[in-house]
């Protein structure tokens, strides 16, 4: 007869999150929608010198380049989630992205693994080395120590 206690039974895993749940992550959008979805906006000037975005009408962008750069800069989720759903946007869609990091060398961040990623951003932070003030020695006559007349 055994003295130990009894194993427990392995709790059921849950299914892994995929775009075609319905689980967006990071990216899920107002009503449940994947907010990476759409194609690029224009921006035209208005006679009057105002610039407006115009969304494409057949696949309006759901969110604006600017801040998915910005979430894909700061929000590790947000990258990995990203990359994730990347492969089943449309191919119009991927040539957004594609466009997009192609004119914001910084916004690729994404595709290095979040270690990488994460040691960029400390050494971005962390170049200033270390400097300290010490104090000069004094100078004593007690010890031994002369100074020559000026």
């Amino acid at each position: 007869m055994s003295c130990l206690p009894p194993i427990p039974p392995t709790p059921p895993v849950p299914p892994t999150p995929t775009p075609s749940n319905g689980n967006y992550g990071y990216w899920t959008f107002g009503n449940g929608q994947n907010g990476l979805k759409g194609a690029a906006s224009t921006i035209e000037v208005l006679p009057d010198g105002r610039k407006v975005i115009v969304r494409d009408p057949q696949n309006p962008a759901l969110l604006e380049d600017e801040f998915i750069i910005y979430a894909l800069q700061r929000v590790p989720q947000a990258r990995h989630d990203f990359n994730r759903l990347f492969p089943s946007l449309l191919p119009e869609e991927q040539e957004r992205y594609v466009t997009l990091f192609a004119n914001n060398p910084r916004a690729a961040y994404p595709l290095l693994n979040d270690q990488t990623f994460s040691d960029n951003l400390q050494l971005a932070a962390n170049t200033a080395g270390i400097y300290l003030n010490l104090p000069k020695p004094r100078v004593s006559h007690k010890q031994g120590w002369w100074r020559p007349l000026p």
